[in-house]
């Protein structure tokens, strides 16, 4: 009997990141059941939708849990505790013949029913394992205003040592890994794989799901179409330094902008977006998915987001403006991506796109890079492929 593996998946980076080992799980017979304890729609994610249509696929709903799930009312948290506790998670895992249960990063506790579930796991022998939900591209530790306030009080980073309860902890790259490891995880716990988001032959099927970007299309062929994508703002961003290149690129000539937010919310101000909606040639707040954007685009602009490893797959011309920000990410100096110091830097790399007379990256430095961050230091190496072959393997065993 194939076996049956339970995804919590509660926002859209969940999905996004799962998405690729599911596929391949199912295309090997694989049964899925899939969780969401949030109120993420996950009804009308297109990936989702497809798997629906595939035999082994299942969603289950509780609709009850989802409004409780972090709610700060007493009443509501003693209704969750009540209704959802280590009984039910048992019989939830029986009920299923649950195999493994996958999750994606956190700590195993303080989760509501999600920790239930995981204590229910342990106690009926079934793996844990918690894999990516996103992928972490910085090289410093204090990348936000939290850690470096954390750091600043304590003089410690945070303890990541209860993570070390899960049966498997999987990140993407060596740097991660050593930098969760720093952080109190044990060695024997976390494994660096690579990344199935990121990997070219996912980037090009996952087009399929989504529909092409068509909101700006240029009028003539010597338009340069340009994706910004927003970073988190609070991650040591000049924000005003942001908004004034952003500000710059949509007055320029044969230009068009589209600008996307951060997938968790980060968005330019209210003010911001009156003044740059009334531009016919930008876009401000962009809802098309970050696929379909940068298959359109020309060029990319990226500083704090590992969005930028899709883009050099894809193989974009990338700007890398890190004077926007104070951090240090893997895309600094690789060769992979432009770099730029000023805006002024910035609009001379886009005019030179423009005008045709900017030569690309060059092959080595673009297959370094991906090589580190994609396919955690392998060749011939396919992460989605390792990935169920390595789960199927701890969940039969």
């Amino acid at each position: 009997m194939p076996p049956t593996i339970l995804f919590v998946l509660n926002n859209f980076n969940d999905v996004d990141h799962t998405a690729p080992l599911i596929l391949r799980l199912l295309e090997r017979d694989t049964r899925i059941v899939v969780l969401c304890f949030s109120d993420y729609d996950l009804s009308s994610d297109p990936r989702n939708i497809y798997f629906q249509k595939l035999q082994g696929y299942r969603v289950i709903r509780l609709p009850m849990l989802a409004p409780l799930h972090k709610s700060p009312n007493l009443v509501k948290k003693l209704i969750r505790e009540t209704l959802f506790n280590l009984f039910f998670a048992v019989f939830l895992l029986r009920r299923y013949n649950i195999s493994g249960c996958v999750y994606t990063w956190c700590t195993p506790h303080s989760k509501g029913f999600q920790t239930k579930l995981f204590l229910a796991a342990r106690r009926l022998n079934i793996r844990n394992i918690c894999l990516p939900h996103g992928q972490n591209i910085f090289l410093n530790f204090g990348v936000n205003d939290y850690l470096s306030t954390l750091y600043a009080k304590t003089g410690r980073w945070p303890d990541f040592s209860p993570r070390n309860e899960f049966d498997l902890y999987v990140v993407q790259s060596k740097h991660h890994r050593d930098w969760n490891i720093s952080w109190g995880m044990d060695p024997k716990t976390i494994v660096a794989w690579g990344s199935m988001r990121f990997s070219p032959s996912w980037i090009k099927y996952h087009l399929n799901f989504f529909d092409t970007y068509s909101k700006l299309m240029p009028p003539q062929d010597d338009v340069v179409k340009v994706v910004f994508f927003i970073p988190h703002w609070h991650y040591n961003v000049n924000v005003t330094a942001t908004i004034d290149l952003i500000k710059e690129i949509s007055r320029m000539d044969n230009v068009l902008l589209a600008i996307k937010g951060h997938t968790r919310g980060d968005v330019v101000s209210a003010s911001d977006y009156a003044y740059l909606t009334k531009l016919k040639h930008v876009d401000p707040d962009v809802k098309a998915p970050s696929s379909s954007l940068i298959a359109w685009a020309d060029l990319v602009i990226n500083f704090g987001s590992s969005i930028g490893l899709e883009a050099i797959a894809s193989k974009k011309h990338v700007i890398n403006p890190s004077f926007l920000h104070k951090n240090k990410t893997v895309f600094d100096q690789s060769g992979a991506v432009y770099d730029a110091l000023s805006i002024f830097e910035v609009i001379n790399l886009i005019d030179r796109v423009r005008s045709g007379d900017l030569a690309p990256p060059t092959l080595t430095a673009t297959n370094a890079l991906l090589k580190k961050e994609v396919f955690a230091d392998q060749e011939n190496y396919d992460p989605i492929t390792f990935y169920a072959d390595s789960l199927l393997s701890l969940c039969q065993n």
